[in-house]
């Protein structure tokens, strides 16, 4: 047994022995490994130590060469500053000018320049006017001169008339001359014979004698009875000319009175046309400066966004990244459907807690909010192609958050974090993870009285953790924003100022359009006004004329009066006339008969013969008279007619003469309204002349001040970029200043080592040419091996040489047990075969017994056989 627990000692020993033999090599190679180490290791000190010798020097360098730019830069700076105090000076000089050009002076210019147009529209109409009136009255000149000639033409034709019926008058007039000598001679006769008394012939003649005296008066009542009706004629003659007149003019009169209303209601629509587009032209006015005035204060607010924009972009520049990251902003405008926003940009809150919640979620307000992680990973994988940098993303069907518990009823305690937020509910998941139980207290006072109790954030930003550590402090531009913050990031003021720009482009482009509208309202409005000009000027014509034409019927009026007057004493007259005539008629009829009777009853003597024959002469004679009479009526006719024409044209050539006067003197007023009209539009020429020529003053006034501007804008991004750069350089002096001192103190650090190492290593030479990067990655080339063996156990150099030692021992132990247990065997197998053959014996016997009694009992055969005998 001794032997067997030996052997198996040493087979456990062998097996550790082979253990410890590989943990052996392992930590020879592993102190190899070590001892190089350290070797290179103490190397690096004096490689460091020159490096740091270098780097300190070189930071040197750079300070003094930073310091140098800052000068430099300081110099460029105030120089920015001067050219932007004078460039802001001319500029403010500008804008005075173009306000006293713009404002004052151009517009008092348009303000004369409307008034001369308005002057010469109405000189231009008065003109016109002026030309109506002339063609108007030559045109009634032509009339007249036609009117005339034609009544010349029948005063000819009457004077033919008359020189005919004068020539038949005088015809007439010799036989009434010899029919009267041959009636006188008869008389003569009657009256020689009348001295006879013979009383028939006395009777006779006294009958003849009352007969011819009725006869007389009746002649005289004929001629009178001619006379009226001649004199009736021409009174017809007249009333019907005057009653026409009179018609013509009424008719005339109620056509100019007709047209006239028409014209005035035309005028006052007109007028009303005139003050719509007055108004409408104010209204454009009050638009257009109201849009300057919007555009002046939109372009002030652009230039502020734009000023904040370079601010933000230079400090972007400077500092290399912004907002919530480049990964984040690259996300945000890659345009991936699933894509919410930042945890920042979904919720809002209110000032005061603005704080507070900002701290308390902090880095987690850059975090995207996506519908699923196939999303998120879709957006990892695209800023893993684009290099873009790295993002934190929150899959809202996968997050698991918890909604706050019961709020802790202790004094300070506002509200959990969670419900201070404003967000869409669809994000509600995103806010929980975001805010988690974090309780919002009034101050750190109260805070501290929960600490260990919740996580906690102060008003002012102070963070309590559940663990008990307390984080605050002073600063506030590191930290994310919610996006009502939004006039400090650079994309929100990027779209502020397009969406200025966009209105400033559409007010532009509206003053563009108010002005053209204003020139042809204006243009519209001259026009207007020439046409309310005219249509008032044709008013007051067909007043004038329908007023001559009324003091014309009026006129009229007393004179058809005393016409109809005149005719109704004429008829009067006459019918006075015809009741004598009749009257006498009768009377010579019945005389005639007496006359008759008398001449059947006696002889009729040679005077009664004579009386006969100058009753017949007589009869002649009244035949010629009464031929005579009607040449004469038809004389005194035509005179009548004559003088009436005569009067008619005097009249025509009297109203020639005060119409040729008056287009004499119309057309003497039309070269003094032509020169007023040309002084008017020279006026007009040099004062448009001017108006150009201060709109093209006041373009130039205006392109300067927009070079200057773009000049002060430029000047305004170089200072804010050299502020910039002064505040980098500033910076980077004081990383330097830090970095040479830290390399002073590191240097100093690596001097104690080398004066270690030489102190344990006198004749140590340090290496010649080497860098400590290179020495570095020897060393982590070495670790990383010292690394890759690890565990290893350093024991085992000690464990294998006590292990092998053991089995020196156990090897000759067990050759000691070996001879004694050969001895002690060889004495065990005598009394073993002692053994068996007492064993065989007895169990022969027993078989022998088996066999009988099974032979009785089963009558078969059967017997006991050992496995090994």
């Amino acid at each position: 047994e001794k032997i067997e627990h030996q052997k198996i000692v040493l087979t456990e020993i062998i097996a550790r022995l082979e253990i410890l033999r590989t943990d052996r090599d392992q930590a020879l190679k592993y102190l190899d490994l070590k001892n190089k180490k350290e070797e290179i290791e103490r190397d690096l000190v004096f490689v460091r130590a020159q490096e740091l010798e270098e780097k300190a020097r070189k930071e040197l360098e750079i300070i003094k060469s930073l310091d140098a730019k800052e000068e430099e830069i300081g110099d460029k700076l105030r120089q920015t500053e001067v050219n932007l105090l004078s460039l802001r000076s001319e500029m403010g000089r500008i804008e005075e000018e173009i306000r006293e050009k713009g404002g004052n002076e151009q517009l008092l210019l348009r303000q004369e320049l409307e008034n001369k147009r308005g002057e010469l529209t109405r000189e231009e109409n008065k003109l016109s006017n002026l030309d109506g009136v002339i063609g108007e009255k030559l045109n009634s000149l032509t009339q007249l001169d036609k009117q005339i000639e034609a009544i010349e033409k029948h005063i000819r034709k009457i004077g033919r008339d008359k020189k005919q019926h004068l020539e038949d008058q005088s015809a007439v007039e010799v036989v009434l001359k010899e029919k009267q000598a041959a009636y006188n001679e008869v008389m003569q006769k009657i009256h020689a014979l009348r001295q006879e008394k013979d009383k028939s012939s006395e009777k006779m003649a006294s009958l003849h004698e009352d007969l011819q005296k009725l006869r007389d008066e009746r002649h005289s009542l004929e001629v009178r009875k001619t006379e009226l009706q001649t004199r009736r004629q021409s009174l017809d003659k007249d009333l019907e000319d005057l009653r026409n007149q009179a018609t013509q003019k009424i008719s005339k009169s109620a056509e100019l009175k007709a047209e006239a209303g028409r014209l005035k209601s035309k005028f006052e629509d007109q007028k009303a046309l005139v003050l719509g587009i007055d108004r409408t032209i104010q209204q454009y006015e009050d638009e257009l400066a109201s849009t300057q005035e919007e555009i002046e204060a939109k372009t002030e607010a652009l230039e502020r966004v734009k000023t904040r924009i370079i601010e933000l972009e230079t400090a972007k520049e400077v500092s290399g990244e912004s907002g919530y990251g480049r990964a984040v902003e690259a996300i945000t405008q890659a345009g991936i459907d699933g894509v919410h926003g930042t945890i920042g940009q979904l919720g809002s809150v209110q000032d005061e807690y603005a704080t507070a919640l900002e701290t308390c979620i902090g880095p987690r307000l850059g975090h995207i909010v996506v519908d699923n992680e196939q999303i998120a990973q879709a957006c990892i994988e695209y800023l893993k192609a684009n290099k873009a940098g790295r993002a934190t993303f929150v899959p809202l069907n996968k997050i698991q958050t918890n909604p706050p518990g019961l709020l802790p009823n202790r004094p300070g305690v506002v509200d959990f974090a969670y419900n201070l937020v404003d967000f869409d509910p669809a994000f509600t998941k995103a806010f929980q993870y975001a805010c988690g139980q974090t309780v919002v207290m009034d101050s750190m006072d109260n805070a501290r009285k929960l600490i260990n109790q919740a996580r906690m954030v102060t008003l002012e930003g102070e963070l309590f953790d559940k663990s008990g550590s307390i984080t605050g402090g002073n600063n506030q531009n590191s930290r994310l924003h919610f996006s009502k913050k939004g006039e400090t990031d650079l994309a929100v003021l990027k779209q502020t100022s397009k969406s200025v720009s966009e209105q400033i482009k559409w007010l532009k482009d509206s003053v563009k359009e108010l002005n053209s509208s204003l020139q042809e309202e204006r243009e519209k409005a001259n026009k207007a006004k020439a046409e309310l000009a005219q249509r008032e000027a044709e008013l007051n014509s067909y007043q004038k004329q329908s007023e001559e034409l009324d003091n014309a019927i009026e006129s009229i009026k007393p004179k058809l009066r005393e016409k109809g007057d005149e005719i109704d004493s004429i008829d009067k007259e006459i019918s006075e006339i015809v009741t004598l005539v009749e009257d006498l008629a009768k009377r010579i009829d019945k005389l005639a008969e007496t006359l008759d009777g008398a001449r059947d009853k006696g002889k009729q003597s040679e005077l009664e013969k004579l009386i006969l024959e100058s009753e017949e002469v007589r009869v002649d004679v009244e035949a010629v008279e009464s031929e005579y009479k009607e040449i004469q009526r038809l004389l005194d006719k035509l005179d009548t007619e004559a003088k009436v024409e005569e009067n008619n044209r005097n009249i025509l050539v009297e109203q020639k003469t005060t119409l040729s006067t008056e287009v004499e003197n119309l057309q003497n007023q039309q070269p003094v309204l032509k020169d007023l009209i040309k002084q008017y539009k020279d006026s007009i020429i040099e004062m448009e002349k001017k108006v150009a020529d201060i709109s093209k003053e006041l373009d130039s006034l205006r392109e300067k001040k927009d070079k200057i501007h773009d000049q002060v804008t430029q000047d305004e991004i170089e200072r804010t970029k050299l502020d910039q750069e002064v505040k980098r350089i500033n910076e980077q002096r004081k990383e330097h200043k830090l970095l040479h001192f830290e390399l002073e103190r590191d240097l100093n650090h690596v001097r104690e080592q080398i004066k270690e190492v030489l102190e344990a290593n006198p004749d140590y030479e340090p290496p010649s040419q080497s860098t400590v990067d290179d020495l570095k990655k020897q060393v982590e080339r070495l670790e990383r091996r010292m690394r890759s063996m690890e565990p290893v156990n350093m024991k085992a150099l000690d464990e294998f040489n006590h292990t092998e030692q053991r089995k020196v021992e156990l090897d000759e132990n067990l050759e000691t047990l070996a001879v004694e247990k050969e001895e002690i065997i060889q004495r065990i197998s005598g009394y073993d075969q002692l053994k068996k053959e007492t064993f065989l014996e007895a169990f022969n016997a027993v078989n022998e017994n088996f066999q009988a009694i099974f032979q009785e009992l089963s009558y078969g055969h059967g017997k006991l056989e050992l496995e090994n005998p």
